[in-house]
């Protein structure tokens, strides 16, 4: 090939290299170009809808385009989960989920997609952590003097639960502690903490909001958070994890995914735009009322968490042998 050839094939290799450049960045710039489509596989009213709700109003004046809530539950939230992977992967329809889908990988089978092939990770949004109360005539300081009674004193306690996630922290705290207390199984949190209160068990893990007033009242001694981190709501709190529970993680998480196959340049400015949002003072004091965190993270790092967080699941429920059809 001469001269003259191998230059005229140097310039037309680097005009479509900075061609690709430039209609990615114009990719970027240009989305959205119409409403978003926001899928929440859950009931209008519920956590995860009120927080999508929350950013959408958020992500919508941040892009001079409508966010569109759609309401799609079903079936633990995988209906709508299903729904998102199958949708055209250009950006226009989103995921905002919570962490039980993490469980439900192996809760149902056969699930309708894949999680961790049929969607793509966007951003964390948010954390809120739980709390291990006892009634107070359990003599205990500590989640480490809790779980050295429970084992020094067999059928001495038995611990609440509000049944949905709230069964899988409570057993994943009986397996980490190797306590195997028995559980008392209630319709919901309020009346799991009423039965504390009335010393029909001596131990419950609670939501924050719940359990929170009837600590300021010394009707329940709170113990420990069960978050990564210690909550801005109660940072006196160890987390069960540096107090007695190495290693012990159970958060209600919210995330946002895609389905797979959507373009890089799309889920950079998805995570950008989420992050701006959340870090807006009307999301920040609306998380803070309510003791839920913000937690804005790269792709990668909320990839490399739900694909922990199934792993750890599935593990707890094989070794209780539950599943759901």
């Amino acid at each position: 090939m001469g001269t003259k050839s191998t230059n005229s094939l140097a310039v037309l290799l680097l005009s479509l290299s900075l061609a690709g450049t430039m209609d990615a960045r114009a990719q970027v710039r240009s989305y959205p170009t119409k409403p978003v489509q926001f899928i929440v596989p859950f009931a209008s009213g519920g956590g995860t809808d009120i927080l999508t709700r929350i950013i959408a109003k958020e992500l919508s004046e941040i892009w001079g385009q409508p966010a569109v809530i759609v309401n799609r539950g079903g079936a633990g939230s995988t209906l709508g989960t299903g729904i998102a992977a199958k949708a055209a992967a250009d950006g226009y329809t989103i995921l905002f989920n919570s962490s039980g889908i993490a469980p439900n990988v192996t809760l149902f089978q056969p699930l309708p997609f894949d999680l961790l092939r049929d969607l793509a990770p966007v951003t964390m949004l948010a954390k809120q952590s739980n709390v291990l109360v006892i009634n107070p005539s359990v003599p205990a300081k500590s989640v480490a003097e809790l779980i050295q009674l429970a084992k020094a004193t067999p059928g001495r306690f038995t611990i609440g639960s509000g049944g949905g996630a709230a069964r899988l922290a409570t057993e994943l705290f009986r397996s980490m502690s190797g306590t195997r207390v028995e559980i008392a199984h209630y319709k919901g949190g309020g009346e799991a903490l009423v039965a504390l209160m009335s010393g029909d068990v001596q131990m419950l893990i609670s939501t924050m909001s719940d359990a929170l007033p009837h600590v300021n009242a010394g009707k329940v001694i709170a113990l420990g958070v069960t978050g990564s981190r210690r909550s801005s709501i109660a940072p006196t709190l160890p987390t069960l994890s540096e107090s007695g529970l190495p290693g012990y993680e159970y958060s209600t998480w919210y995330g946002v995914f895609g389905p797979a196959g959507m373009p890089q340049p799309i889920i950079t400015q998805l995570n950008h735009d989420v992050a701006r949002a959340l870090a807006t003072p009307t999301v920040r004091k609306r998380f803070a009322s309510t003791g839920i965190e913000a937690a804005p993270s790269t792709p990668d790092e909320f990839g490399r968490y739900v694909k922990a967080e199934v792993a750890k699941w599935a593990k707890v429920i094989n070794e209780l042998g539950i599943r759901m059809n």
